[in-house]
């Protein structure tokens, strides 16, 4: 059977023409599939854009002046004197923050530690408690 390429102007002509309710039928799907078709061609190009626009975005940047290698690469003292000084300031920072885990660590530690002696008081207390009921029991069955 031989394919057949009608334009959208031909497939309204041919539903005018024609009175058959399945063929307008199925006229009217393949229209409506064509334009669904062109709203998704239309998306994908725009998704497709969009896509190449963010690898472009996503390249990685070269430094200003270029840096190829074997050349030397010179700071002025104020700059390498700031970064010093930053690298300072993340250390003490990294130092801090370890102190703080440790002395929370150290906390939680002692709290678990009297948790379990408060535990061990009041079991002792309750074991005192019914050796008491026991001997007062015996005195009084005698």
């Amino acid at each position: 059977m031989p394919e057949i390429h009608l334009k959208p102007w031909q497939f309204r002509s041919a539903i005018a023409q024609n009175d058959d309710p399945i063929v307008k039928q199925i006229l009217e799907i393949v229209m409506s599939l064509e334009a669904k078709i062109d709203l998704l061609r239309h998306e994908n190009q725009d998704l497709r854009e969009v896509i190449t626009k963010r690898n472009k975005r996503n390249k990685p940047r070269k430094q200003v002046g270029g840096d190829p290698q074997g050349v030397a690469v010179f700071y002025s003292p104020m700059k390498v004197a700031n970064w010093r000084d930053e690298q300072e300031q993340l250390a003490k920072e990294k130092e801090q923050q370890q102190a703080q885990k440790a002395a929370q660590r150290a906390q939680r530690i002692a709290a678990q530690q009297a948790k379990q002696l408060e535990k061990q008081l009041r079991k002792q207390q309750r074991e005192e408690a019914r050796e008491q009921q026991q001997q007062q029991r015996a005195v009084k069955a005698q």
